[in-house]
């Protein structure tokens, strides 16, 4: 969403006091209407709150869209400014501050006899804060998904091994690394998993049967053939089939055990 701005608008109460300060920029003795002052309030778009250490360029635009001279204010803490303009003319309205995203804005208009120009400035918070909180509502979105699916309820009677979103958040991008030192479960040397023994108590290793978000997937199945390692968020191991959950298989399991694999989508 783009930073807003307004103006010839009547100012709210909350810049109450800044003819006064446009008065201190004049100087005494000096008459205001032969000046023009811009006054104006910066707010958070979202929260609506004034924002502080603002700054403010007001640069005078040329007859033929070149520069010229410029002011430059700062907000005070209640999102208040006053800057005293070069004189009327058109122009550009810069508005920077290091958690917001930049505001340019013209076309600014200071006519000739006028007193002052009233600004009232919305800023939009940066990217990076946007996209924090995007990830924080995505990560309770999957979370969510997981406790529908019943992965947390299995995790807490015991059987199995549970890698959670948790477990799996610094070592997703590595399958030797994500399911490393885990009891009958070995990672061959091309990425493949492969249980050990599997119910048959053999020592010899067998391919699982894989579930991916609830659905079986056919065939000698291998767990980076049909997902991405870095969209797991995450895994059920269950290598016996008296450990298996009832709806994966349960005791008719091929004696390989099961996988349970969860994107959360």
């Amino acid at each position: 969403m783009p930073a807003r701005s307004r103006t010839n608008r009547s100012l709210s109460p909350a810049v109450t006091g800044l003819l006064a300060l446009a008065l201190l920029l004049v100087g005494e003795g000096t008459p205001l209407h032969a000046q023009i002052v811009a006054v104006g309030l910066v707010t958070d778009e979202i929260r609506g709150e004034p924002l502080g250490e603002v700054k403010i360029t007001l640069t005078l635009m040329g007859a033929a869209g070149g520069e010229g001279a410029s002011v430059v204010a700062t907000t005070d803490d209640a999102g208040r400014f006053a800057a005293l303009l070069p004189g009327p003319g058109t122009y550009e309205l810069e508005a920077r501050h290091l958690r917001y995203q930049p505001l340019i804005w013209s076309p600014i208009e200071a006519r000739e006899g006028q007193e002052q120009v009233e600004l009232i400035i919305e800023l939009t918070p940066a990217a990076a804060e946007l996209e924090g909180i995007d990830v924080e509502v995505e990560e309770e979105r999957r979370r969510s998904i997981l406790e529908r699916n019943g992965f947390f309820d299995r995790e807490r009677r015991g059987f199995g091994v549970h890698l959670s979103p948790e477990d799996l958040e610094y070592r997703r991008y590595n399958v030797k690394l994500a399911f490393r030192g885990i009891p009958g479960l070995q990672v061959t040397p091309d990425d493949r998993l492969r249980m050990i023994g599997g119910s048959s108590f053999t020592g010899a290793t067998c391919i699982p049967n894989y579930f991916l978000d609830g659905t079986r997937m056919q065939g000698q199945s291998e767990l980076l053939d049909f997902v991405s390692l870095q969209d797991v968020q995450a895994v059920e191991i269950y290598r016996r089939a008296s450990e298996i959950p009832v709806e994966f298989g349960g005791m008719t399991s091929n004696g390989c055990g099961v996988i349970l694999v969860w994107t959360g989508r």
